[in-house]
């Protein structure tokens, strides 16, 4: 996941550069991004997945006969 974070930076760049005349600022740097954020967002994502497959799994097992 954190390299996929990874390889997805170009991206946000691009992303941000292209969105940057709408929101009124300056094109965005590498400096300039919200590195916290990034790394949260792996653990984050796996946290959810995981809250998401025991909800399904449990509710599944509670109709079981």
């Amino acid at each position: 996941a954190l390299a996929g974070a990874a390889l997805a930076v170009p991206a946000l760049i691009a992303l941000s550069s292209l969105a940057a005349p709408f929101a009124g600022g300056e094109a965005v740097t590498i400096a300039a991004l919200p590195w916290l954020d990034l790394a949260f967002l792996p653990p984050v994502a796996g946290a959810i997945g995981w809250a998401t497959a025991q909800f399904s799994v449990r509710r599944w097992l509670r109709r079981l006969p």
